[in-house]
C-alpha cells in the first residue's frame, strides 16, 4: 500500500488505513502497511491526534479514529436519512405521549430540527420547537453541547449567554456544571429556559466515542406532560429511540445522499 510522496496524500491514506482497522492500529503496522519510516508515521498521527483526528491509547498503544472525525461523518449524514429512518419512531412517541417529538441537529452554534412529528389526536395547543435553537437555553442544545469537546464548549461560552426568560440559565460556571449532570445521567431538561410554561427533554443519539450531531427530543407545555407521564418514563422513551438510530448510524444505515 504505497503512499507516494505527497503530505496530504500520505495523512489521508494513514486516516484510511486507521479507519479500516477495526480494533485501532499500532504505529509500526501503519508504518508498514503504507511503506513509510516509522518518524514519517509518527510526525503524522500526532499531528492528526492533535486536531483530534486519531486518538491514541497510552494504555494499549494503539491509533483509533478520534471524536472529530466521527462528529464530521454524522453532521455529513444526509438529512432526508435520518428524517425517514426516525420518522416510524417519532409518530410512535408523538402517538404515545400526546406531544411534539422531533429531531435537533447540530448545525455551527445553534440547533436545527430535521425532523419532527405531531400527535394524530391532538389534545389543545402543540409546542413547534422553532428553529435555530440556542444550544444554554433548551433541553435539545443542552444535550448536544454535553457531548462536544472542549474547545467547543468554551467557543460556545466565550460569548455572552443571552437571558430568554428568568430561568435560563446565563452563569457559565452553572451551566458547566449543569452539562456535566446531563452526561451523567444521559439527557437534557428545558424548564421554562426559552418558552414560558413549556417542558422538554432530550438524548443525545450517541456514535462509539464520538462527540454527537443529533439529539431526540419531547417539548410540550409542562402541566400536561407531568399529567400524562413521568420523566422517567419518557426518558425511556426516547433512550430506545436514541439507541436504534445510534445503532443505525454504527451500521451504515444512514448514508449520506446522493
Amino acid at each position: 500500500m504505497a503512499s507516494g510522496s505527497n503530505p496530504l496524500r500520505r495523512t489521508a491514506n494513514v486516516v484510511d488505513f486507521v479507519a479500516l482497522s477495526p480494533k485501532g492500529a499500532p504505529l509500526n503496522d501503519i508504518a508498514k502497511a503504507l511503506e513509510l519510516p516509522v518518524s514519517t508515521v509518527h510526525r503524522i498521527v500526532k499531528s492528526l491526534v492533535d486536531i483530534d483526528y486519531l486518538v491514541y491509547d497510552e494504555d494499549t498503544k494503539i491509533y483509533r479514529l478520534g471524536s472529530r472525525l466521527d462528529r464530521l461523518f454524522q453532521l455529513s449524514l444526509g438529512l432526508g436519512s435520518i428524517a425517514v429512518l426516525a420518522a416510524p419512531s417519532l409518530k410512535s412517541l408523538a402517538e404515545e405521549f400526546g406531544e411534539v417529538a422531533f429531531i435537533g441537529r447540530l448545525c455551527d452554534r445553534k440547533v436545527d430540527v430535521v425532523a419532527l412529528e405531531m400527535p394524530l389526536s391532538r389534545e389543545g395547543t402543540l409546542v413547534h420547537p422553532g428553529h435555530d435553537l440556542p444550544l444554554h437555553a433548551t433541553a435539545t442544545g443542552k444535550a448536544l453541547l454535553a457531548y462536544q469537546e472542549k474547545a467547543f464548549v468554551d467557543l460556545v461560552l466565550a460569548s455572552p449567554l443571552k437571558r430568554y426568560l428568568p430561568g435560563t440559565l446565563v452563569d457559565k460556571r452553572k451551566l458547566r456544571s449543569e452539562l456535566t449532570t446531563v452526561r451523567q445521567r444521559g439527557y437534557a431538561v428545558h424548564d421554562a429556559e426559552y418558552d414560558e410554561g413549556v417542558y422538554a427533554l432530550a438524548v443525545p443519539v450517541l456514535s462509539g466515542r464520538s462527540q454527537t450531531a443529533y439529539a431526540v427530543a419531547m417539548v410540550g407545555f409542562k402541566d400536561r406532560m407531568s399529567k400524562r407521564a413521568s420523566e422517567a418514563q419518557i426518558v425511556q422513551a426516547l433512550s430506545e429511540t436514541s439507541r436504534q438510530l445510534s445503532q443505525s448510524i454504527a451500521r451504515g444505515v444512514i448514508r449520506k445522499e446522493p
